[in-house]
């Protein structure tokens, strides 16, 4: 790990904020378009241009980072997939709002797989650990990977349930809860990891 991990956290979740404020995924009812999918794929080209600069500048993983950038990009298109069939599974339409789930895949993926495959790359060990348990991640990198990915992806499902509420308000529509719930997941998977390698440090002196 090249940066602090507080400085990995940060940059990791404002990155992925800004590229969300800069094409708001909403629903204007008073806007021409009934979709929000322009938004989400200009958030998800935003997002992908500040992970793939993140990880030009070694954020996630050491100096081997170009390898693991390439690797990630691969894993965040098998992500992009099965995320896509968990959302069916799930319950998502098969048939209808297509590009939608295939967007919100997309999105979520490049917000939680790219950065979680740039660190750990192609680590066998780390990712049984990382995929396994939170209590037996030897590494910063590991934290950094584990939380963001698993909470990001816990935020999009609890995120999800906000469809059934009779809320009746634009922020319903699929998929845009989906992609705030894995943001919001996501920025505090970070805060979780910077916390859990702090007591880590603490333990490790004692």
């Amino acid at each position: 790990m090249m940066q602090s991990p507080l400085l990995t956290a940060a940059l990791s979740s404002f990155s992925a904020w800004g590229a969300v404020l800069l094409s708001p995924i909403t629903l204007d009812p008073s806007s021409s378009s009934s979709t929000p999918n322009a938004a989400l794929l200009k958030a998800t080209l935003l997002l992908l241009a500040c992970r793939l600069l993140l990880a030009t500048l070694r954020i996630w993983s050491e100096p081997d980072s170009r390898d693991k950038a390439i690797q990630a990009l691969l894993w965040t298109c098998i992500g992009t997939i099965s995320l896509w069939m968990l959302a069916v599974l799930f319950g998502a339409p098969l048939f209808e709002l297509v590009e939608e789930t295939w967007l919100a895949a997309a999105f979520v993926a490049t917000l939680v797989v790219f950065p979680a495959s740039c660190g750990v790359g192609g680590d066998g060990e780390a990712w049984r650990r990382v995929v396994s348990s939170t209590g037996r991640l030897k590494t910063t990198t590991e934290r950094l990977a584990y939380y963001p990915l698993t909470l990001g992806i816990l935020g999009a499902w609890l995120g999800a349930g906000a469809l059934s509420l009779d809320w009746q308000t634009d922020m319903q529509r699929w998929p845009v809860p989906v992609v705030y719930g894995a943001l919001v997941g996501s920025s505090a998977g970070y805060a979780v990891a910077v916390a859990a390698d702090h007591v880590a440090e603490e333990e490790g002196r004692a």
